[in-house]
This record gives C-alpha cells, sequence and structure tokens, in this order.
C-alpha cells in the first residue's frame, strides 16, 4: 500500500535514450492535469555518459532531471550491482566492469513495484533493445499498473 496520497509514475527506459526533448514533451502531456506537488517520479537511476560531449543520458537519468526542473519530488532506486549483504560472492560475475550481481536489475525492478505506482511509462530505445525495460514493464502489466509505452 502507497504510504502517500500523490500520484506515483514509474518511469523506465533504456540508458540509450538521448532525446530529452520527447520524452520531457511526453511527460509533460502524462501529467498535464497535475500539480508537482501531486506527483513523485520513481526510476532505476540508471544513466550512460558520453566522455566526448561530457554529457549524461538515459531515461532514469533524463526522467530525475525532469522532476528537478518541473519541481517534482522524485526517488531513484539504484541497482544494487555489487550485490546485497546477503549475496554469496560465488554468485558475483565478472563483466567489462568488474564484478557484478547478475540478479540487481531484477531485485530494483522489483523494489520499483512494491512502491505500488499509479502508472508506469517506459521508453525503451529504438536502437538498443534493454532487457531491463522489458522487464520491468512486463512486472507492472503484470501486477495491473497503467502501463505506456513510448519508442523514442
Amino acid at each position: 500500500m502507497k504510504n502517500d496520497s500523490r500520484f506515483l509514475l514509474l518511469v523506465c527506459g533504456s540508458r540509450d535514450v538521448r532525446d530529452y526533448n520527447e520524452m520531457y514533451r511526453i511527460l509533460d502531456h502524462l501529467l498535464q492535469n497535475k500539480l508537482p506537488s501531486e506527483v513523485k517520479i520513481i526510476n532505476g537511476a540508471q544513466k550512460s555518459h558520453d566522455k566526448h560531449l561530457n554529457v549524461n543520458y538515459g531515461a532514469d537519468y533524463f526522467a530525475t532531471e525532469y522532476a528537478k526542473l518541473r519541481g517534482i519530488e522524485y526517488e531513484e532506486f539504484p541497482a544494487p550491482w555489487e550485490g546485497l549483504p546477503e549475496t554469496p560472492k560465488k554468485s558475483l560475475v565478472s563483466g567489462p566492469y568488474g564484478k557484478y550481481w547478475p540478479g540487481a536489475g531484477a531485485y530494483r525492478n522489483k523494489l520499483m513495484l512494491d512502491e505500488n505506482p499509479d502508472a508506469c511509462v517506459g521508453f525503451p530505445s529504438t536502437r538498443s533493445p534493454s532487457k531491463g525495460t522489458k522487464m520491468m514493464l512486463k512486472l507492472a502489466k503484470d501486477a495491473g499498473v497503467n502501463t505506456r509505452v513510448y519508442y523514442i
């Protein structure tokens, strides 16, 4: 059960999303009948960084920036890539950035769903499919959360 009466919007999407103008336009449309004080946005705290342009991007990053710009409360749910305290070290795997827990994204997605969002909006990239975004959207739909998807 939600602990307050605000409209809780779960925003998910690919780390590859770069068109923040389109994402902001869609969020403005979806929230047009709500005051900033009536909304809280949650997201998975993922982002990408273009070292040549020195800019961050990604759906989660833009969701937080949108909330800041519009005066909307937000909460980020970073995935515990290093594992939970009870995660056996043998379950960590090696990747390009070191060892990580493969279950971290799914764990984070479940935590966000446990917040009982009123709606979920997904921004999968048209350039590279995201398993995490696909999973979050399926979890939300299966839980009966009003879910919309916008490919940008």
